[in-house]
């Protein structure tokens, strides 16, 4: 309990919870690794940032609780950002010009106010270590539910596949051009004319799909592709959440079109930037 009332770990508490955090919002899109890898850097900067501090202000918590305050704007500020404009009455905040100057003032003013105050230090010190200890225990518990639970790899839907109709089993290749606009949209607005590789694809017996998708809705096509059906709903289309983008993640990982494959003998290569099956992405 001492060490809570005047040891400043909100700082180390503060990167634990925003990597912590980030990983739970963001579950099956990024890998341990690079949740580790995050976390170090930031921890790296903000111990950084607090040695020069308290160099400066020559008093460890005053410099603790300044660097807490500038770390906690810089690494939530997307989300400040975005809930200020979800509020209606501080639409006048609504631009970077007037909320960035803002929040300097503010910090300036938080600095020369928590100087002269050494109780309220020693209360905030108190408050922002149970505060942060809470959270991370929560997001901590949140993360091992959610690991716990993950579905092992079987498919989620079955493709209708009539395994009796098989009579050869050529190469199967599913390429993607993901980010790359088509042939009418280069040709319109950049006057290049890319015909030549639908015309290599032809010539090697492709099949040319007319099939487009807007960038955030890679994930949809890839599992409709790649199960044979329709999303299901609820989502709305154009407004998809990080809920519904991690069902579609899942969808995707567990392909019924490759789990039909490898039961009459296909063997999977994943090439992609999705884990699939067994086999993680290539990046």
């Amino acid at each position: 309990m001492k060490q809570l009332k005047n040891k400043p770990w909100f700082l180390f508490l503060l990167v634990f919870f925003f990597v912590v955090h980030g990983a739970v919002e963001h579950f099956g899109f990024i890998y341990f690794k690079e949740v580790m890898k995050i976390g170090l850097t930031i921890l790296c900067m903000v111990a950084l940032f607090f040695l020069i501090t308290r160099f400066v202000v020559k008093n460890t918590l005053q410099a603790a609780l300044i660097v807490f305050f500038i770390s906690t704007f810089l690494l939530f500020f997307g989300a400040i950002f975005d809930w200020v404009r979800s509020v209606r009455f501080l639409s006048w905040l609504h631009s970077y010009s007037i909320f960035v100057p803002l929040m300097l003032l503010s910090f300036i003013l938080f600095i020369v106010f928590i100087c002269k105050r050494t109780a309220l230090q020693n209360k905030l010190c108190f408050y922002l270590n149970t505060l942060l200890l809470i959270y991370c225990v929560y997001d901590l518990a949140v993360l091992g539910f959610k690991s716990v639970s993950t579905d092992k790899i079987t498919a989620l839907r079955t493709v209708n596949f009539d395994t009796a109709l098989v009579k050869t089993k050529p190469n199967i290749y599913l390429l993607l051009f993901d980010g790359y606009p088509g042939y009418k949209s280069l040709k319109d607005s950049f006057a290049f004319d890319n015909a030549s590789i639908y015309r290599f694809l032809q010539q090697n017996q492709f099949k040319i799909l007319p099939v487009v998708s807007n960038y955030n809705m890679t994930y949809y096509s890839m599992s409709s592709m790649l199960n044979m059906q329709y999303i299901n709903k609820p989502y709305t289309p154009l407004a998809n959440t990080a809920a519904n983008d991690q069902e579609r993640i899942r969808e995707i990982k567990n392909a019924g079109v490759v789990h039909q494959l490898t039961t009459i003998g296909y063997q999977f290569t994943n090439y992609s930037i999705f884990d699939i099956a067994d086999k993680p992405s290539v990046k």
